[in-house]
Order: C-alpha cells, then structure tokens, then sequence
C-alpha cells in the first residue's frame, strides 16, 4: 500500500514536538529560577517585595544589624543566629531600639527557596533560592512592641521558621514566687506515743510566676506549691482544718489519700470563700501519700497547684535510713 504524504508530514511533525517537549522539561526548572530571580529583582527595586508594598528603605547609617541563615533540625525549619549574641540561637529574639534603622540579612543554608518577612515593618528579603545565597533589607523600627519575622513560603511558617523582634522595653509582668522550699520539711517523729496533730490549711489564689515575664493564676495550699509536708504516725488523731481565704473566687477542699473515709476528707471540706470548715480521722495506714483539692473541676485545681505530701510514719518511727 502506499503510504500517504501527508501522513507521513503528520508523524514527522509529532516526532519533532515530543523531542522538543522533552528539551523544555530537562531545562524547565532552571528557566523558571532565572526569571524569578529576575522577576524578584526588578520587585525589590520597585519596592514591591514581599506580602505587599513595602516601606521605603531609610537612607543613613545602620544602628543595628543581624544575620541569620535558614536551617533544618530534625523535621523542622529554622533561622539560626549569625554572630554576636544571637550565634547559634534558633529563631533568636531581635531586640532593637525605636527608631533604630535596622538591618537585617538572610543567608539560605539549603538549597531550597526561603525568604523573611515582618509584615508590620513592610520588609522583605524575597526569595533566596541557591545554597550560600544572601539577600538584605532595612527598615526604620518606628512602632514599639513585639512583632513575628517570619518565612513566608507555604508551609515554613508552620514547620517553625518563625521569631520575635522586639521593638523597646518589654513590660515584665511580676507575681509572688510559690514555690516551696524543699528543705521546709518538719522533723522525724521517732518513737514518741500517738498524739492529737493538728493541721491548719489554707486555700488561697495566688498570681505568682510561671516564667520570666510571665505569671498564673494558682490554686495554693497555704501561698504555696507544693502545699505543706504533713507528717504524723500510726494511731495519731489529725484535726484538719481547711479555711478558703474570702477573696478566693473558688470554692476548695482537701482530699487526703491517707484517710480510711468518703472522698479523703473532700465530702466534709468543700469551703465557699470566707469559710472554715474542720475534720478529724485516725491514721491507720504507713505510708507516703498525696493530698489535693477535691473541688470540680478536680484536674484544674490541682494543675493549679493544690497538691502536697503526707507522711505517716508507722509506730516506733522509721527505720534508719542506708545510704
């Protein structure tokens, strides 16, 4: 049969577009690169780089410059410190003064696409695309408080490459301290013969601290965490008294999980602020044994800090201790 000629036009002319289509698809990656770098490039110099139109690059000297550079740990993303303070700190905190013209220069770490971003400032670095590729801005530190650099490629964000610049002095929030002293311990009872012990507890709301700068609305036995170390023996008789400070907004209690008895103690010493109410049991058991408010919500009150310890010894006291 003969072939037709211009089928044969037909299957010349395929031929020739998948040999081209594979040509465009080994190169593709590289071309789209150079014409975002390009693209990127003619941005910044218009002043359009980042999330949106950024603020004009201040003109005089720098008052204050960092350098970080992008990094991996594990499966999160990161910028690291460069130099000074901040060498070697993952998303360091950037703290400058009002007023301040800062500057700020990013480093890729990897050869994967990064950038750095701080929206209230309108800065931006654009892209960096290749390993060891730098790019810088400036920006005047005209509003005080703290505000979050962070990466804005989909997802960077979320995998941790986000930090705090801080613009002025920050307002430290203080409280009390509510930890207890853990030397704060009464001593071995030996082998005196049981007696009546009483036991004064307090429940009070206490704003104390957490963290630098940071304080927590705590639940306390007698203003601190852990409560007081109750310590009594076989055969005593405890008269607990459980008092709920009248500023307290909660209502608290105390369960002991040394007492034989409904709810360790808590059916008898559910406490309205301002009020006292008292109880008295037998210890019958040696052992070691926690105590905390029994107040619902029951987990937020002892997360809160109502917790302590109870030791009753057993009769003849304990034995020496083998060190």
């Amino acid at each position: 049969m003969k072939r037709s000629p211009i089928l044969l036009f037909i299957f010349l002319a395929l031929t020739s577009l998948l040999l081209s289509a594979c040509y465009s698809s080994a190169s593709e990656s590289n071309s789209i690169r150079a014409t975002m770098a390009v693209m990127q490039d003619q941005m910044a110099q218009a002043g359009l780089t980042g999330q949106g139109a950024a603020t004009q690059a201040p003109t005089g000297p720098v008052d204050v410059s960092f350098t970080l550079s992008t990094s991996t740990d594990g499966h999160d993303l990161t910028f690291v410190g460069v130099g000074g303070e901040i060498d070697g700190i993952a998303n360091p905190t950037l703290v400058v003064q009002p007023g301040d013209i800062v500057q700020i220069t990013l480093v890729n770490g990897q050869a994967t696409e990064h950038d750095l971003v701080i929206d209230e400032f309108g800065a931006a670095t654009g892209s960096v695309l290749a390993l060891g590729e730098e790019r810088s801005f400036t920006f005047v530190a005209d509003q005080e408080g703290s505000f979050s650099y962070f990466c804005s490629i989909p997802g960077h964000r979320a995998a941790g490459m986000e930090g705090t610049i801080q613009v002025g002095e920050t307002e430290v929030a203080t409280g009390e301290s509510i930890i207890k002293n853990p030397s704060d311990l009464p001593g071995p009872l030996g082998s005196r013969a049981p007696a009546l012990v009483q036991v004064e507890l307090v429940a009070q709301e206490v704003e104390g601290q957490l963290a630098d700068g940071t304080t927590y609305p705590y639940f306390t036995f007698n203003g601190s965490v852990p409560g007081p170390f109750i310590r009594a023996r076989v055969g005593d008789t405890l008269e607990v008294s459980m008092r709920n400070e009248t500023q307290s907004a909660f209502v608290h209690s105390v369960d002991l999980h040394s007492v034989n008895g409904p709810g360790g103690g808590a059916v008898y010493t559910q406490v309205q602020p301002g009020e006292t109410k008292v109880f008295t049991f037998k210890a019958l058991n040696p052992g070691i044994y926690v105590y905390h408010c029994a107040s619902p919500s029951v987990p937020h009150h002892i997360t809160s800090g109502m917790y302590g310890l109870i030791l009753i010894e057993p009769a003849g006291g304990l034995p020496a201790v083998v060190r």
